[in-house]
């Protein structure tokens, strides 16, 4: 059972903030759950039906992000491969100075999760400019490395922190497949049997992009193989690939009606001294869709935007004129890709 650090907001951080450790053996998930499972990167996890699941690919990272119907809680599990020298307490800096910048470490321990041996960590931290309080599960097994994460709102944090436990305890490493495995039935084949298996059309994938989701938005889009988070603040990232052209994501607070919105920025584009190359809306996947560019100086800028959950979602390619080309093509891609996340 995961075991967590139970910690008192209104303490100063210089009295340690940890008030007890304790282990909820009696907690359990909702009977509604089903299981989620990542043959991938060898694990599943239970999680109540209820909550929205989504998974998405950051650089060479696999991360599968959970949220309670109310918002207020949210469980991530991100994975990734790593090579045999790999070191537990390297993946815990890099994940501090990485994902969580700013946080406040409250715990730092070993443990074992579900024969699992790792360390958890508890952290006070502001995500969306929240005060809230983070569990972590770290561990390496089979060469891959596993962070396992809850965020839980400073307020909430031990009202919800046994749900959050309960779902977190059903985290499981599975047995790697081997290659060339084959699972007997029991029963012998007949000659006419052993046909070869077709490929469905869920293992088609398309390696040229991976899916990326907002959970502030509730948006959903393709994005070109090869970006990587490089820079994130509130209501903003910022991708790169190696070849510098820079992805911006933006969620911006509505402000009036959509088309409206947009008319007003790309009038405030154009005062500002660039050349707006085209603006127009089309509908994607239900969504209303603005599709504009713009040149400054020597740059070239390829958008998108849509209305999501609440903010106004922005998404837009950002590189030297000359890969205009590629930068509005790119752009393309992703707005007839968005749609609203399940």
């Amino acid at each position: 059972m995961l075991k967590h650090a139970i910690i008192n907001f209104a303490t100063p951080f210089s009295r340690f903030l940890i008030v007890a450790l304790i282990i909820f053996s009696g907690c359990q998930v909702n009977a509604n759950t089903s299981w989620v499972q990542d043959d991938q990167m060898n694990f599943k996890i239970q999680v109540p039906s209820n909550y929205q699941k989504n998974r998405l690919i950051e650089g060479t990272d696999v991360v599968h992000a959970f949220l309670s119907p109310d918002q207020n809680v949210a469980i991530r599990i991100r994975s990734f491969n790593v090579d045999s020298k790999a070191d537990l307490q390297t993946i815990i800096k890099a994940f501090e100075q990485n994902v969580i910048v700013g946080s406040q470490k409250l715990l730092d321990d070993k443990y074992v999760l579900n024969s699992v041996h790792g360390k958890i960590c508890g952290y006070k931290w502001r995500f969306n400019n929240i005060p809230v309080g983070l569990a972590c599960f770290f561990a390496i097994e089979n060469k891959i490395a596993y962070i396992v994460w809850s965020i839980v709102p400073e307020q909430m944090f031990k009202q919800r922190t046994p749900e959050t436990d309960a779902i977190i305890n059903t985290f499981t490493i599975l047995t790697p497949k081997k290659p060339g495995t084959i699972v007997h039935s029991g029963k012998k084949q007949k000659p006419e049997d052993k046909k070869p298996l077709k490929k469905t059309n869920t293992e088609q994938t398309d390696t040229r992009f991976f899916d990326l989701v907002s959970d502030d938005a509730k948006i959903t889009h393709k994005v070109p193989a090869g970006f990587k988070l490089a820079e994130k603040t509130d209501g903003q990232a910022i991708w790169q690939n190696e070849s510098g052209v820079k992805m911006v994501v933006q969620t911006i607070v509505k402000q009036g009606e959509f088309k409206s919105y947009i008319n007003d920025l790309i009038s405030e584009i154009k005062g500002n001294g660039a050349s707006v190359l085209g603006n127009e809306f089309t509908v994607e996947n239900g969504l209303t869709v603005a599709n504009y560019s713009y040149q400054y100086g020597d740059s070239h800028f390829a958008y998108g935007a849509t209305t999501g959950e609440n903010v106004y979602y922005l998404v837009g390619f950002v590189g030297k004129t000359k890969d205009k080309k590629l930068l509005n093509s790119f752009s393309e891609e992703v707005n007839i890709s968005l749609k609203k996340a399940n």
